[in-house]
C-alpha cells in the first residue's frame, strides 16, 4: 500500500509546481487568439502586465507570440501585427565552446532586451530575436516576413573552419554561435522577406529592399539591397538649403 501512495503523492507534488504556469499558458492562449476590438483591449491589458513596457494605444493583433516577456518593450501607438514571434532574454553560452561575439557601438540597452519605439509597425509574419540584443527606434516599419536575428548558428567554426564536429542545429552538441545586438534608428524601413543579422546597425532614415540580408553597419538615408546587402542610392534627396545650418536670430 505505502508503495502506491508515495507516486500518487510525487504525481500531486508535480501537479502543485507546475500547475500555475500551466494555468499562465492556457490564459494567455486564450488571450492570444481572441478576436475583434474586445480582443485588442485584453491582449493590451494582459501584455502590460506581463511585458517589461507597453505604451498608450499600442495594438497587439491575434496569433503574437512573446518569450522572454520581462526583457520585451513596446512603445506608444505601435502595432505589433499577425502570428508575429518575438523573443528576449539571456541565454547560457557557457557550454559552447564556438562563439564569436560582434560588437555594435550603436546599441544602448543590455543583451538579452528587446526594445520597440513608438509608432512603429511590425508587419504579419515577422520573427525578432532579441537574444543578443535588438533595438527599434521610433517609426520604423518592419514588412511581413521580415527577419531580425541578434543570435543565429554558423554553418562552420568560427576560429577553427576544418572542425567536422560542428552540428547546424539546437538540438546537437558541439555548436557554433554567432551574437551581436541589432539596432534600428529612427525612421528604418525593412521590406519583405528580408533578412537581418547579428551586429547590424540600420542607422537612421535608411531602407533595405525586398529580400535583401543586411549585415554590419548601413549608413544614414541609404538604400541597400541584395544578399549581401549593398548601397544603391540614397533614400531622400538631400538639398542644399536643407544641408545649410539654420541662421542665428
Amino acid at each position: 500500500m505505502p508503495r502506491n501512495i508515495h507516486p500518487v503523492l510525487r504525481a500531486i507534488a508535480r501537479a502543485v509546481l507546475f500547475l500555475p504556469r500551466e494555468l499562465r499558458e492556457i490564459i494567455e492562449a486564450v488571450v492570444r487568439h481572441w478576436p475583434g476590438k474586445l480582443g485588442f483591449t485584453m491582449r493590451r491589458l494582459y501584455y502590460r502586465i506581463r511585458l517589461k513596457h507597453v505604451g498608450r494605444n499600442v495594438l497587439i493583433s491575434p496569433g503574437v507570440r512573446f518569450f522572454g516577456h520581462r526583457y520585451i518593450s513596446i512603445g506608444d501607438d505601435t502595432h505589433v501585427d499577425l502570428d508575429c514571434i518575438l523573443v528576449a532574454g539571456h541565454t547560457s553560452l557557457e557550454h559552447l565552446d564556438e562563439v564569436r561575439r560582434v560588437e555594435n557601438p550603436y546599441f544602448t540597452l543590455s543583451e538579452g532586451e528587446l526594445s520597440i519605439g513608438k509608432g512603429v509597425h511590425i508587419a504579419p509574419g515577422c520573427l525578432i530575436n532579441g537574444i543578443g540584443g535588438v533595438q527599434i527606434g521610433d517609426y520604423c516599419g518592419c514588412t511581413a516576413g521580415t527577419r531580425i536575428f541578434s543570435i543565429t548558428n554558423h554553418y562552420a567554426g568560427v576560429r577553427d573552419r576544418s572542425r567536422r564536429d560542428i552540428l547546424f542545429t539546437n538540438q546537437a552538441m558541439p555548436r557554433s554561435i554567432i551574437i551581436g545586438p541589432v539596432v534600428l534608428e529612427r525612421n528604418v524601413g525593412i521590406a519583405l522577406n528580408s533578412v537581418v543579422l547579428p551586429g547590424t546597425a540600420l542607422r537612421e532614415d535608411s531602407f533595405v529592399g525586398i529580400g535583401s540580408v543586411a549585415r554590419g553597419v548601413i549608413p544614414p538615408n541609404t538604400i541597400v539591397a541584395g544578399n549581401p546587402a549593398v548601397r544603391i542610392k540614397d533614400r531622400f534627396t538631400v538639398t542644399e538649403d536643407k544641408q545649410k545650418p539654420c541662421a542665428e536670430n
